[in-house]
């Protein structure tokens, strides 16, 4: 009926959205998509030559279609449209902030511009749909405000109007002449959004700030020069003629804050966060794990400037020849994303399979870059420097390696005013004296001293922590603390630091 339509009324175009929902892959009943592809094709086969009316399909991958759509007779062109630039962002984003009553910030001549360009620089990976979501979500969090600051609203009239502004073409417009939209509005909804194209690799690092880490001041500001300045300023790295820092490697005792620092530099730097568990990555099925690896990856150039953080990376990147697993390949098979997989048996073995050489041998790949990944940071962590392959510290792939050590006396008063900021502690409790007698003592150690809890048995309505709640607390820890150090193991990173200085 559609197409007999475009026909009476040609010149006419019919716009197929969707065509995702006949891939391979989708939960639409095989029968069903057959059955609709059948009739497309015959519709498209009578339009004839003469005919004028243009068809186009939309799909997010064409490569999924099947092949008899991606047939050069039915659609002879291909046309890509890429994730926004900064640039392109700024453009979007000033038609819809246009019509917003913005608030003015000091110093900006052109409200529209100011706020178009600071939202531009916290948005990468995001599409036109995303942006318009994002300014719907300010808008509807000023509309929250101003109701809390009418006492007198009705809780109903506050819900009929956030229904009304559900549509997302309407949302941005709504109330714009009359109600001032501040950048707190969208602060708040910049903190709720992510890029769409995220979908598949959720990233869950929990927000933190450098301030909430005590200590480590060098590794820190390591951190920044080695991350955030080649990501978010390559052309100072082009103007030397030099080749940017393309990875990082985290190494050091359990418990010294590798992660978190981590943390800290992607909620900071305001670029799109990949986190991915080493050992999670793993898959049961045969090629799996490298496809996710493969995905991972294009997913981070899309969404460029991008930190790809791997915790646990000797899980991943172990050398070669230490395999953890024996692999049995069954005649079993199920269907993936990709195709046909067929179906392991993984036990505890003798180091024979080839599982770790083939998702080293992807991941090489990939942070070769072969189709390049400007734009993209790659990140690991690990307790267990030496069983990481070497060729994934060479230049081009995790070419800087920072040691976090065990704290020093300086930076363990550092963690511990941090600590004392949230837990409050009475005036006979000194930070020098605890930060002398914690020698040895991990991040971890510090942030798991269990004076509060002592406190609270002793007295349930206790306000402050006191020294008499520390020492018995801090007596117990020390021994196995100093115990489960072990010399051999912090030697095992000295003997790494010095291969990796050599």
């Amino acid at each position: 009926m559609i197409f007999d339509r475009a026909k009476i009324s040609a010149p006419s175009v019919i716009m197929i959205k969707d065509l995702d929902l006949l891939c391979r892959d989708s939960t639409v009943d095989s029968t069903v998509k057959s059955s609709v592809i059948k009739i497309l094709l015959k519709e498209i086969d009578g339009l004839g030559s003469n005919e004028k009316v243009f068809l186009i399909g939309i799909s997010r991958n064409r490569s999924k279609l099947p092949e008899i759509l991606r047939k050069p007779e039915l659609f002879q062109y291909d046309l890509p449209v890429p994730v926004p630039s900064r640039p392109q962002r700024e453009l979007i984003l000033k038609a819809y902030l246009s019509v917003l009553n913005l608030h003015p910030m000091p110093s900006a001549q052109d409200v529209v511009s100011h706020y178009a360009n600071e939202i531009g620089q916290k948005t990468s990976g995001y599409v036109a749909r995303d942006l318009v979501q994002l300014c719907r979500s300010a808008v509807l969090h000023a509309m929250r405000r101003r109701d809390i600051d009418h006492k007198d609203a009705n809780e109903m009239d506050v819900l009929s109007r956030g229904m009304a502004g559900l549509r997302v073409a309407e949302a941005v417009k709504a109330d714009a002449n009359s109600m001032p939209i501040e950048w707190r509005d969208f602060e708040y909804a910049l903190s709720i959004s992510k890029p769409s194209q995220q979908v598949e690799f959720e990233s869950t690092l929990p927000k933190r700030s450098w301030e909430d880490i005590g200590g480590y001041a060098a590794i820190k500001k390591r951190m920044k020069q080695v991350v955030i300045l080649p990501l978010l300023k390559p052309e100072a790295y082009r103007n030397l003629g030099i080749s940017p820092p393309s990875g990082l490697l985290l190494y050091g005792p359990s418990g010294c804050g590798k992660t978190i620092l981590v943390q800290a530099l992607a909620s900071q730097s305001g670029m799109n966060v990949i986190a991915i568990k080493g050992p999670e990555i793993f898959s049961k099925y045969l090629g799996e794990t490298e496809n996710t690896l493969r995905r991972l990856f294009a997913m981070a150039r899309q969404i460029a400037p991008c930190i790809i953080f791997f915790d646990e990376m000797d899980s991943i990147g172990m050398k070669r020849g230490e395999d953890r697993f024996t692999l049995h390949i069954t005649t079993d098979f199920y269907f993936g994303a990709d195709g046909f997989y067929p179906l392991l048996e993984r036990n505890a073995g003798d180091g024979t399979s080839g599982i770790n050489e083939r998702v080293l041998s992807t991941l090489l790949n990939e942070m070769d870059g072969v189709e390049g990944r400007r734009g993209v940071f790659v990140i690991g962590c690990t307790n267990r420097p030496n069983q990481i392959d070497d060729a994934i510290l060479r230049p081009g792939r995790l070419d800087q390696l920072l040691y976090v050590g065990l704290p020093d006396e300086t930076d363990r008063k550092s963690i511990l005013t941090a600590i004392t900021r949230r837990v409050p502690v009475a005036s006979d409790v000194s930070i020098n004296l605890l930060a002398q007698q914690t020698e040895q003592f991990t991040g971890s150690d510090l942030e798991t001293l269990e004076a509060a809890i002592r406190a609270l048995r002793e007295n349930i309505d206790m306000p402050l922590v006191h020294w008499r709640h520390i020492e018995p607390v801090l007596a117990k820890m020390a021994a196995a603390v100093r115990s489960s150090a072990g010399e051999d193991r912090l030697e095992l990173f000295r003997k790494f630091q010095e291969r990796a200085k050599g």
